[in-house]
């Protein structure tokens, strides 16, 4: 896949897009949800859903890995910026307080969290077919965080992560 093509025709979407996301501003929280499609020419998909006060981020793959799916929330209508925010989402490359889902935690969940800036209000653990699950409840920087992490021997995968 053409990675230039790809930066290119995100650029092009984001810049088309900035008007509604300035728009979703005055009713709640503009995310930006996309398909990238891998072939000779990618494809790039890009819209503006808003949510009432939620945050939601994702980044999947399908099978074949030719399609990546992606939604993140966006709090500028400046074109430049958001981009830059999309494509080091879709990159992976963040600090090391930035939780987004896929991040991995090793060791224990709650002090891994707390190195983080997180102060953990409430844990459930459960499993569901075979594989367990752990809800969080937690604060940081006065904001509030539902976060469903999903355990594999010591390890935890962050699947959500909700701004509530």
């Amino acid at each position: 896949m053409s990675i230039n093509i790809v930066r290119k025709e995100l650029f092009k979407k984001v810049t088309y897009l900035a008007r509604e996301i300035e728009e979703g501003m005055n009713y709640g929280v503009p995310h930006l949800v996309g398909e990238i499609e891998a072939g000779e020419l990618p494809q790039v998909e890009l819209s503006v859903v808003v949510f009432n006060g939620s945050y939601h981020r994702f980044l999947l793959k399908d099978e074949d890995e030719r399609k990546l799916y992606f939604m993140l929330p966006v709090d500028s209508s400046n074109p430049r910026r958001v981009f830059m925010e999309i494509w080091t989402f879709l990159n992976g490359k963040t600090d090391g307080s930035v939780l987004i889902p896929g991040t991995k935690i090793r060791g224990i969940l709650k002090s891994e969290l707390s190195r983080r800036g997180f102060e953990t209000i409430w844990m459930n653990v459960y499993e569901e077919g075979g594989i367990g699950y752990v809800e969080v409840l937690a604060v940081k920087e006065n904001a509030r965080y539902r976060m469903t992490f999903e355990k594999t021997g010591n390890e935890f995968t962050l699947l959500e992560i909700e701004k509530i």
